[in-house]
């Protein structure tokens, strides 16, 4: 009999097998679509929301489903990525499914896996957990998916679904390498989830990327509705234990609804989940599911507070935009506290900018990188790069634990710890256990 822990560590032997086979982009989406294909076309016996974006786009995911299991539905969550565990980014009902009925269904496909390779090549790492998520919703019985895209949106693997609702939380700069190196190039690619005459909810601000989105739109038929026109919120509150906040919509207003989730940007995502959900045909969530779903949402690793005197937040912000919206919230949050970030940096492709971003709210720096995968002269570079900026070089650590262990012995009470730049620093902190909570 293969344990709990046995097993998680198959799973992850398994995937990683699929994580380390290069792949041919050009062939990706028939790859993708003969693997679905051998799986009996799982994503078409329920319905789904897709939801795209640069930022947020998990929390509004992860809002979206609460409220509709909240209103009695049997809901599927699909996420990414994860912050300790591969299980987390397949739920059911908000809860991500157990280890042992994971490694069960990844058994009865891996079959089908090597069917795929040996008639168009290899599978990826995301392929197989995306067409895993859709494969257990479908045995599982699920009422409606909700999918997150992982890059981008046309050329995503999740677009072979038709969703019920198409959501757009943002647009940015990220993964410019795939998608483009305009805000324009990469909008128009995530507006490529969006269906024949669908309902699209999108938190877009920018007039050119709303006027790409309105194109779309059009092009498609579909209704629109945008935060800042035809949705409005009002943030009342907004503290480390969650915001209350109001929302008009088309469908209706509603009052002083609390979500549990801190940070400011959060209140932004409710709201479009909000809408998602309202959007849908025949839809007949209460205000009751409403209320409660968006106070139950939790979703580890986003604004997630994991000591609170002094205050330290975990979050993988690991894009400009994201960053600069984590760091704004901390410092509304904890209006007298002095900001220290502990971060691993990125590629060097958004470092510079990243720099821009933390040096406006923080010259309190310190650099880690991610256990086992070191990227040589990256922490080096990112250290002339802070210095250049502000004329002091941060504090450099190669072991990320031991440099989260001192980071903290020397916090003073008048700081706050941000730990950021990467979901998977988030993991290692909580997987070993390093992080207290108060």
């Amino acid at each position: 009999m293969v344990n709990k822990m046995a097993k998680k560590q198959l799973i992850e032997d398994i995937l990683n097998k699929f994580a380390r086979v290069k792949k041919s982009s050009k062939t990706k989406k028939g790859r993708f679509d003969y693997f679905l294909l051998v799986l009996a076309n799982p994503e078409s016996k329920y319905k789904t929301i897709h939801v795209a974006g640069t930022s947020g786009k998990g929390s509004t995911a992860t809002f979206i489903s609460s409220i509709l299991a909240n209103s009695g539905a049997r809901v599927g969550l699909n996420l990414s990525p994860h912050v300790e565990l591969v299980t987390e980014r397949i739920q059911i009902n908000n809860k991500p499914i157990s280890a042992e009925v994971f490694y069960k269904y990844l058994k009865e496909i891996l079959p089908l896996t090597r069917e795929v390779e040996s008639s168009v090549g290899p599978l990826s790492y995301f392929e197989v957990l995306t067409g895993l998520a859709f494969y257990i919703f479908a045995r599982e019985k699920v009422e409606i998916a909700v999918i997150e895209t992982g890059i981008g949106g046309s050329r995503d693997v999740t677009n072979v679904i038709t969703p019920e609702v198409a959501v757009l939380t943002n647009v940015d700069l990220d993964h410019t390498q795939v998608l483009g190196n305009t805000i324009e190039k990469i909008a128009r690619d995530k507006a490529g989830i969006i269906k024949l005459g669908i309902p699209v909810v999108t938190g877009v601000t920018q007039p050119s990327v709303q006027e790409i989105v309105g194109d779309v739109v059009s092009k498609n038929s579909s209704p629109l509705y945008t935060v800042g026109k035809e949705i409005q919120y009002v943030a009342h509150t907004a503290t480390p234990a969650g915001s209350v906040f109001s929302a008009n919509t088309p469908w209706g207003a509603f009052q002083n609804l609390e979500i549990t989730l801190p940070g400011l940007f959060q209140i932004e995502n409710a709201t479009l989940a909000l809408a998602a959900v309202l959007a849908m045909k025949n839809n007949l969530v209460t205000q009751e599911a409403i209320r409660n779903g968006l106070r139950k949402a939790y979703i580890p690793g986003r604004f997630e507070i994991i000591q609170k005197d002094p205050p330290i937040v975990l979050d993988g912000a690991h894009n400009p935009a994201k960053i600069r919206a984590l760091l704004y919230s901390v410092q509304k949050l904890f209006p007298d506290k002095e900001i220290c970030v502990f971060m691993v940096p990125k590629k060097d492709r958004d470092m510079a900018q990243i720099v821009d971003v933390v040096t406006k709210f923080s010259n309190n720096i310190i650099l880690t990188q991610l256990e086992g995968v070191p990227i040589p002269g990256l922490l080096a570079r990112t250290t002339s790069y802070f210095q250049s900026k502000v004329g002091v070089a941060p504090l450099v650590f190669t072991d990320s634990l031991e440099a989260f262990e001192e980071t903290k012995k020397m916090l003073k009470t008048n700081e706050v710890l941000v730990v950021t730049g990467s979901f998977y620093l988030a993991g290692e902190i909580k997987r070993k256990g390093r992080a207290v909570t108060s």
